[in-house]
């Protein structure tokens, strides 16, 4: 065994060859080994491949770290290749599994992608019970589905913790979000485990972020954003007042109109109301001594006319007055 048939007599088989039965008359290269025809000897399979016969490259899932004979090795349950002819379980050819990934059986040619809304907290793990809940979602339990946060909650670790509720002033603005977040301006919440925050109602503002009631506007100001979030009021125009609290400006007292367009009240008329759209006229024989009066009272007896019991009576022949007012006649 071991040698050949070399025309009239027996040589010795090459290095890392035999022969199958006496009186053979070649050589055939011992495992893990191939004829190499440039040397004419038998050499030893790369890393990375085996021989049956060839040299062919490892199966993806599996590596072969030495060269020459042996079998070829399934990568580690926690990690695969991804191509044929790996020789070793380093990162560039068993491949660690990703973070959101596992495998728990050795030699397979990929990881697992973990249940929707889970992940893993590191690399390389090698079985579902190590997909976690992501941020913003819970559950007791891995195998079952990961859930969102219910409305004015949030859960701003990786786990199967459960989720915490949102202060007042905040919310989770949407259901999968990992934190609460402060209200804008011009928004509030005023209860804890609000799923959203309110808008200012018309009348009011916020001018801070993270309110968790708004303020009234002040005074001859307003704010008429329904809906929109107001973060300031605006003042008044000429002529127009507000209560605390209002939506709209209206003409003051002494002047007559619509919104904030107000016209003063001429002389001989007056508007004791806010918000009129004209003006009342004195009674008969009286006028007011300027325009813009607020009151009957500013009514004043005519010249020529003075006050008797409550009533302006003209003066009689002989007098006079040349005055408004309720001063008597003159001779």
């Amino acid at each position: 065994m071991n040698t050949f048939v070399n025309g009239s007599r027996c040589s010795a088989c090459p290095p890392n060859s035999f022969t199958l039965q006496n009186g053979s008359s070649y050589c055939l290269c011992t495992s893990g080994h191939m004829y190499d025809s440039s040397s004419s000897a038998c050499v030893a399979c790369p890393s990375g491949n085996y021989s049956t016969g060839d040299c062919v490259p490892c199966v993806a899932g599996t590596y072969k770290n030495t060269v020459g004979s042996g079998d070829c090795l399934s990568c580690p349950i926690n990690s695969f290749s991804i191509a044929a002819g790996s020789k070793d379980v380093s990162a560039q050819v068993c491949q660690t599994c990703a973070v959101g990934t596992f495998k728990s059986q050795a030699g397979n040619l990929t990881c697992t992608t973990c249940p929707l809304s889970s992940s893993t907290a590191s690399t390389g793990a090698t079985v579902i019970n190590q997909c976690i809940c992501q941020k913003g979602y819970t559950n007791s339990s891995v195998l079952e589905k990961c859930s969102q946060c219910a409305p004015g909650q949030y859960k701003p670790t990786l786990g199967n913790t459960t989720c915490s509720v949102c202060n007042e002033n905040s919310n989770n603005g949407t259901y999968s979000l990992g934190e609460c977040v402060a209200c804008e301006k011009g928004f509030y919440s005023p209860t804890a485990n609000s799923a959203r925050c309110l808008s200012c109602p018309p009348g009011h503002y916020s001018a801070v972020s993270g309110s968790s009631e708004c303020v009234q506007c002040p005074a001859n100001t307003y704010s008429d954003r329904a809906g929109n979030g107001s973060t300031a009021c605006s003042d008044c125009t000429a002529n127009t007042i507000s209560s605390p609290g209002s939506t709209a400006c209206a003409c003051k007292q002494g002047y007559k109109g619509f919104g904030d367009q107000c016209s003063v009240c001429p002389v001989g008329e007056y508007n004791n109301k806010t918000g009129s759209s004209s003006c009342l006229s004195c009674p008969q024989y009286q006028t007011t001594v300027a325009e813009g009066s607020t009151s009957l009272t500013d009514c004043r007896c005519v010249m020529g006319y003075s006050l008797l019991s409550g009533q302006c009576v003209g003066c009689p022949a002989g007098k006079y007055k040349d005055q408004v007012g309720s001063g008597a006649c003159a001779d």
